[in-house]
């Protein structure tokens, strides 16, 4: 990993025109840093395997994961299907 250092000031505010503030700070570059996946759920979507499930208690829930499933395989193919148990509704990965 390569480190450079900038320096930056900025002059003036967009808020406050007509005052005058200098606001300085260092800013580190650095290369070679991986990026962190963009995707983001609070479902395990990613580390589902076919025929895996997970539960999840309310229809408000159910709700929520389908559409995150629904997002999710378009984005990365697979096909999601919810079905009401007891105790609550279960989400499998079918494909």
């Amino acid at each position: 990993m390569q480190l450079r250092s900038a320096k930056l000031m900025r002059s003036g505010s967009a808020q406050f025109p007509g005052r005058s503030r200098n606001y300085r700070f260092m800013i580190q570059i650095e290369s070679n840093v991986p990026m962190p996946s963009k995707y983001r759920s609070k479902f395990p979507f990613e580390e589902m395997k076919v025929g895996d499930s997970f539960l999840v208690e309310s229809e408000r829930q159910r709700v929520s994961a389908k559409n995150a499933a629904g997002f999710y395989a378009a984005k990365h193919g697979g096909k999601f299907v919810s079905r009401k148990v007891e105790g609550g509704y279960r989400i499998w990965r079918t494909e």
